[in-house]
């Protein structure tokens, strides 16, 4: 399944909506589903809040499933930033003396198995892997 969206944020509806028409094609468990849709929230909304504001007009996403490895491909015009090798300092801080936000890209590797980024010429190409855990039944 592929899709192309404007970079505006009232796109992220509709971009999680195709995740979700995913799940069900795939039959994932609202497990599996939850947390593809988690993921997918954190690097959409960083490229529609952050990317956007460097000038990116459009985000590409293909979900496809390869054998037992749910696969999501994302690729969006704009500044490089590899999101595979950023750290923030607030994930070692006290958490009283964190400051709100930073835990997106903490939470997308934490649940990947894979996480890669690539720059093909003006694009950022993100791939994630996430193997499913759960027996195939109707997501939610």
């Amino acid at each position: 399944m592929k899709a192309r969206f404007s970079t505006k944020r009232d796109s992220l509806g509709s971009a999680l909506e195709t995740v979700d028409e995913f799940c069900k094609e795939e039959s994932l468990t609202s497990e599996d589903c939850n947390k593809l849709r988690l993921v997918c929230e954190e690097l959409f909304a960083n490229i529609f809040s952050h990317a956007a504001r460097e000038g990116t007009t459009f985000m590409e996403v293909e979900l496809l499933r390869e054998k037992d490895t749910i696969c999501v491909n994302i690729s969006y015009d704009g500044a490089l930033f590899d999101p595979t090798s950023y750290t923030d300092e607030r994930m070692y801080q006290e958490p009283t003396e964190r400051k709100e936000g930073g835990w997106g890209i903490f939470l997308v590797k934490s649940f990947a198995d894979r996480f890669t980024y690539e720059r093909t010429g003006e694009e950022n190409r993100l791939r994630l892997e996430l193997k499913p855990r759960g027996r195939h039944k109707t997501a939610p």
